[in-house]
């Protein structure tokens, strides 16, 4: 397994150097790429594991960087598919869903009470049907 990780700068010296990392790519801002981009990135790429988001504590529930965030995991998608990657993993979190039965489950419904949980939400909804259309797994 080769692993190819986008970071920002500073980022790149606190990669262990046993990881089996066969490239790295430095972004400023990875929301902001197009997706043009992305597809130069992901050639050759079997699988995208994104987990990357604005969680700066205190401000990013409210953030208007979760539009950011959102646009720019839409890019990253479809550059991802243009280069013919077959595996999509997002990362999400319990805040997209609805927390007034209790405990959650993969049926609780999906209920964003703010603006970072709605842009997790909608990312989800766009693209579980965008890329199962295009036999993005």
């Amino acid at each position: 397994v080769d692993i190819v990780l986008i970071v920002r700068k500073g980022w790149r010296s606190k990669i262990d150097d046993s990881a089996k990392v066969a490239s790295i790519f430095l972004t400023k801002n990875l929301f902001s790429e197009d997706v043009e981009w992305w597809a130069d990135v992901c050639n050759e790429i079997d699988i995208v594991i994104h987990a990357a988001w604005y969680a700066e504590p205190g401000k990013y529930l409210l953030s208007d960087k979760n539009k950011d965030c959102l646009k720019g995991t839409i890019s990253m998608a479809k550059g991802a598919v243009y280069s013919g990657v077959k595996k999509f993993v997002g990362i999400g979190t319990c805040l997209e869903y609805d927390h007034t039965e209790g405990m959650l489950s993969i049926n609780t419904p999906l209920r964003p009470l703010s603006p970072y949980a709605a842009s997790k939400a909608a990312v989800y909804l766009s693209l579980s049907k965008s890329l199962e259309k295009q036999d993005v797994a």
